[in-house]
């Protein structure tokens, strides 16, 4: 885990801002007109209700299963995580913005718990 290469101070703001950012995400998102949620970014980006449900499934089956593994495996194999192709497929842009947020929030706390409780491991 590259980020534990860095000072400690700098390791705990990152931990910190990762833990904040589903506050961040619903109150720029949710302030929104509910119209614009939906509608995709320049050039075909993801829209705002892409993009969380995106977070979410990412969090989970991208970081997720590589802490696990990372966690687990001598020499784990870390599969790629095509997002885009997950996006199509679940048909992201058809589900709820709130509920995405509520995913994302959900993945990312789990996988914050996964790392303090690996660092309260390792700590002297």
């Amino acid at each position: 885990m590259q980020y534990m290469a860095l000072p400690v101070e700098q390791c705990e703001a990152l931990l910190r801002s990762l833990e904040d950012m589903p506050q961040y995400l619903e109150q720029e998102l949710l302030a929104l007109q509910p119209g614009l949620t939906c509608q995709p970014g320049p050039d075909g980006t993801f829209s705002p209700v892409e993009q969380v449900w995106h977070l979410a499934d990412l969090e989970r089956e991208g970081f997720g299963s590589r802490i696990d593994k990372l966690l687990s495996e001598r020499d784990p194999q870390l599969p790629d995580f095509d997002g885009a192709a997950i996006a199509v497929a679940r048909h992201y842009r058809s589900l709820s913005l709130t509920e995405g947020l509520d995913a994302f929030r959900t993945a990312l706390r789990s996988n914050l718990a996964k790392i303090a409780a690996w660092k309260s491991q390792i700590a002297p």
